[in-house]
């Protein structure tokens, strides 16, 4: 049984995904001590922050990746070519209700098939860092964020 809600709010930027899963736990698990690569509305100062908020950071680079704009948050999707890249603030994950919580946000589990809305894959950062990304399986069509750096995109716009 899936049972998906979702709220969009685009002035804000905020997303708020929940679901009902019977392999959620394990999945969300996975990420509880070890890193995670934002790059859209997690990072400081953006509308779903708050799932982070108090914990540290490192500012990064990610290659191999292009980001794209859906209107109130990016999605990433892999190219393989290192002259792509997107900037990323990564966290370590230090509890299994922070990695519910960022799973929720971004859609994430696999059950029969469904993959939800992103999917979240192990990278390494520029500077050697090893953590989970949430990419979108393919590019849909949308405008290509070129700078690779959603803040940097969204402050260009006006929005931030």
């Amino acid at each position: 049984f899936v049972n998906i809600y979702s709220v969009l709010n685009l002035f804000s930027s905020s997303i708020y995904i929940s679901y009902d899963l019977g392999n959620n736990m394990e999945l969300s698990n996975q990420l509880v001590n070890n890193n995670v690569a934002v790059y859209g509305t997690l990072r400081a100062g953006c509308g779903n922050h708050h799932i982070l908020e108090g914990l540290t950071f490192k500012r990064d680079v990610i290659q191999g990746f292009k980001m794209y704009d859906l209107g109130g948050f990016p999605y990433v999707v892999h190219t393989g070519d290192h002259d792509d890249s997107i900037a990323v603030e990564v966290y370590e994950v230090p509890d299994y209700d922070t990695a519910r919580r960022l799973d929720g946000l971004e859609g994430y589990h696999h059950t029969q098939g469904f993959t939800g809305f992103y999917n979240r894959i192990k990278v390494r950062t520029a500077l050697g860092t090893e953590g989970y990304l949430y990419v979108f399986p393919q590019h849909e069509g949308e405008d290509e964020i070129e700078s690779g750096d959603w803040v940097y995109h969204t402050n260009q716009r006006g929005w931030l």
